[in-house]
Parts: structure tokens; sequence; C-alpha cells
């Protein structure tokens, strides 16, 4: 892979992982509030959304510097704006259970976005 590596792969980054374990009992209320579930499959899906929202904001803590880790700009910026977004999903979804789904699965494709970090945009 170029221009690309999993941040798996790369050294443990303890500040992210810090950060994601102190954000989640914030974002996993958040979503509970936000979509008040009702029954065990939804509430799987809102406490695993609050989870994945917090990894991706966790996933921008500085390593090594005091700058937040951004990789490729617009990559960074798709990923942030999915938390918004299942927030706003999971408040329309309490009637509707396909928005749960849809907030699970717009977190997920931020939390892949931000484990792939890219560490250069193709150029033209």
């Amino acid at each position: 892979m170029s221009g690309s590596t999993l941040a798996l792969d790369a050294a443990p980054h303890r500040r992210a992982l810090l950060l994601g374990v102190a954000l989640s009992p914030v974002t996993v209320a958040g979503a509970w509030f936000l979509a008040r579930p009702s029954g065990l499959m939804a509430l799987t899906l809102v406490l695993s959304t609050g989870l994945m929202a917090a990894g991706v904001l966790g996933s921008y803590a500085p390593v090594g510097s005091r700058r937040p880790t951004l990789g490729c700009t617009p990559c960074a910026v798709a990923a942030v704006v999915t938390v918004p977004a299942a927030g706003l999903l999971l408040l329309s979804g309490r009637n509707d259970p396909s928005l749960l789904v849809i907030a699970f699965g717009a977190v997920a494709f931020g939390l892949a976005q931000r484990l792939r970090t890219p560490t250069e945009c193709p150029t033209r």
C-alpha cells in the first residue's frame, strides 16, 4: 500500500487509546441519551456507535507532538464529520431503527478512515 499504512501496524499510540477510553463514557452516554433505545438490538447498535465515536475522536490525539494527528486533511474531515452526523441520525432514529443502523455504518466508516491513516493525498 503506497501512501497509507494501517495505524495498527505503527508503534502503539497510547495517547489516542487513552483519549478514546476517556471519551467512551461520554460518547456512549450521549448516544444513549440521543436515541433512548428500546430493545436489545437497538441498545447494542447505540452502544457500539458510541464506542466507535470515541475511537474516531481519540484517533486525533497528538502522537509525539502537540499538534493533532490529522493525516490527509480531506480524509480527517470526512472521518470527524461522521460523529455529529451519527448523533443526528441517533436523534432522528428514536422511532426508526433503520436510522440506528445508518448511524452505526457512518461511524464505522469514520473509524475505518482513521485507522487507514493516509500519509498523503493522491495528486493529479
